[in-house]
């Protein structure tokens, strides 16, 4: 967590630059936050074979404020990961419209179902 004040990031990329582009080079960091975010675009160039290993690393340092006859202390880190190339695209599966209308159907079907049996049980029990 970032401490009271926002920040300013310069991140730059150590490893895998044939593949891995940042999208771009200074992000600024609220203060109170630990979920920033600095976008990295992988592309796969066509010629990689499948199962090639491309080690990604980014590191980040702090940009100190420009306050004038001050001394400051920035801290940094450095992030790493391999990107291993795979077959086909790998794809989130996503429910169809025609998949949605059906499930929406069969919910449907099921509540009128239960409608009825309670309707049942209630026109039994008045009669008693």
């Amino acid at each position: 967590m970032v401490g009271d004040e926002d920040v300013r990031v310069k991140a730059i990329l150590h490893n895998g630059g044939e593949i891995a582009e940042l999208d771009g080079e200074i992000f600024n960091v609220l203060a109170h936050t630990s979920d920033s975010i600095a976008p990295l675009k992988i592309t796969i160039p066509r010629d990689y074979s499948i199962g090639r290993l491309t080690r990604v690393g980014v590191e980040f340092k702090t940009i100190p404020a420009n306050d004038a006859g001050s001394v400051a202390m920035g801290t940094g880190m450095g992030v790493a990961f391999d990107v291993i190339v795979s077959e086909g695209e790998i794809v989130k599966p996503k429910i169809g419209w025609a998949a949605g209308i059906i499930l929406f159907i069969v919910a449907l079907i099921i509540i009128i179902i239960i409608i009825i049996i309670k309707r049942k049980k209630q026109s039994s029990t008045n009669f008693k």
